[in-house]
């Protein structure tokens, strides 16, 4: 007897050791099919090893029967692809990844980078709307992932991505997704992204912001050859801006070098467009002209992809749209058993009349928080609203509007200098509501140069570095 408890307790420790050996397995191979692939683009292998290096690990995931590790094996592929102006294979991959997590019901974080990845690939695509609504998904799962790091990587990442959909979409509400990514996680992307926002709009804060993340790039070893290219790209718009056309060129000629290992397509096409515009001022046509014909070659060769990459969204849409037919049936189903059920109990309890009270009271209730907040919410969007044409018309009550809005914002500045004057509130009230210098000069009949001294003023008050962006300073600090 005494053998048997023996051996029984020797194959249970030996089947919880084997279980931890697999589970240790396991974490060693997510942690090298999540990070090998950007270590290898960061010492610029070239992408056709890093697929290669992909699709080993694809197989041997499957070997395993590991349905995680093929998930992400998959998912590696279609960043890899996509980046190759392949969105029709890159689809196909993530499509298998989507497939494979829906089977075994995926981590938050898997399913995250699932729809951050599509959103990216139907950006490029132009399809904004599709990109939208899978970025969408992609904040809800980043969100709920448990690992805080993790958590806010994913979350400056997708913010970014929604930002840039929004400004080509030409949404106003791009600038304030760039604040929430800069809030959840400051760095070089995002400061780079931040001084694109802004070189059509302040050249003050675009080459801040450029600068910083020059400065930020510059600290981190390896950065991607890509992250460079779209920098310089971005920095040669702001001279083209200041018509420093010989400047800009060194910076397109330099963001064209650093794109090649990295072919996201509608960048390769604005370098090229750019370049080409640029040698026309200066008047190299020759090399205006190579310009324009490596851009037309490079876009009629992705418009073979870019169809296919359309059908396969087009289908992928019907398909979920005769999932969706065939829920709705079930639902409807089951929405008659329950009512049906319902009914039952309704007649049972048709003699209660006091419980039929009580519910029709909770319905009420309910009813009435729902409509109240529906109000507040159209009274706060209404109030906004108001505020800016109150600003705008030179409305003399605009200040009251403003601090009913903005109930802390006095108190808030104050406690850090009670020595404001009220005019240097108003100015900072119109800062806030991100009005220019040159709008806010107009409102109040003072020249521009006049609210800019008063501006430095005020940032000496405030204690606001001379780097820092004014609006983005009181948005961060001040509710």
């Amino acid at each position: 007897m005494m053998k048997l408890k023996n051996k029984i307790i020797l194959l249970i420790s030996l089947f919880f050791i084997l279980g931890l050996r697999s589970q240790s397995k396991n974490l060693e191979f997510d942690s090298l099919i999540k990070k090998k692939s950007e270590e290898m683009l960061s010492k610029n292998i070239p992408r056709k090893d890093i697929i290669k290096w992909n699709l080993e690990m694809l197989e041997k995931a499957k070997k395993e029967n590991y349905k995680k590790g093929e998930i992400w094996a998959n998912i590696n592929l279609g960043i890899q692809y996509y980046n190759l102006s392949k969105p029709d294979v890159s689809l196909k991959y993530l499509n298998k990844a989507k497939v494979l997590a829906d089977k075994i019901s995926a981590d938050n974080e898997t399913y995250a980078k699932i729809f951050q990845e599509f959103s990216q690939v139907y950006f490029t695509l132009g399809l904004y709307d599709v990109s939208l609504k899978y970025n969408s998904k992609g904040i809800y799962y980043c969100k709920k992932v448990e690992n805080l790091t993790t958590s806010k990587i994913f979350l400056e990442y997708a913010y970014r991505v929604r930002a840039l959909t929004l400004d080509n979409n030409k949404n106003d509400s791009a600038l304030f997704y760039l604040q929430k990514a800069l809030t959840n996680l400051p760095g070089p992307s995002i400061y780079s992204d931040l001084g694109s926002f802004y070189i059509g709009r302040n050249l003050d804060s675009a080459k801040i912001y450029l600068g910083k993340a020059e400065v930020s790039f510059k600290k981190i070893k390896n950065v991607k050859r890509y992250d460079f290219s779209v920098l310089y790209y971005r920095y040669a718009n702001l001279y083209v801006k200041e018509n420093k056309n010989r400047e800009a060129i060194k910076y397109l000629e330099k963001s064209l070098e650093l794109a090649s290992n990295g072919k996201n397509r509608q960048h390769l096409l604005n370098v090229y467009k750019l370049l080409a515009e640029t040698y026309n001022k200066i008047g190299d046509f020759k090399k205006e002209r190579k310009m324009l014909d490596a851009y037309k070659n490079f876009n009629d060769s992705y418009k073979d992809a870019q169809a296919r990459s359309v059908n396969f969204t087009i289908q992928n849409l019907e398909n979920n749209l005769n999932k969706e037919e065939q829920k709705y049936k079930y639902k409807i189903i089951l929405y008659s058993i329950i009512s049906v059920f319902i009914m039952g109990l309704l007649f049972y309890f048709v003699f209660n009349k006091k419980k039929d009270e009580v519910l029709d009271q909770k319905d009420k209730i309910i009813q009435e928080q729902e409509f109240n907040s529906k109000r507040l919410e159209k009274k706060l969007i209404d109030g906004v609203d108001d505020l800016y044409e109150s600003a705008k018309s030179r409305d003399s009550n605009f200040y009251n509007k403003f601090q009913k809005l903005y109930p802390n914002f006095n108190n808030d500045l104050l406690a850090i200098n009670s020595n404001l004057q009220n005019k240097e509130l108003l100015i900072l009230a119109y800062i806030y509501l991100n009005f220019e210098t040159k709008e806010i000069a107009d409102i109040l009949f003072l020249s521009p140069k006049t609210v800019q001294n008063k501006k430095h003023s005020i940032r000496k008050k405030l204690k606001i570095p001379s780097k820092e962006d004014f609006y983005i300073w009181l948005r961060t600090y001040i509710n």
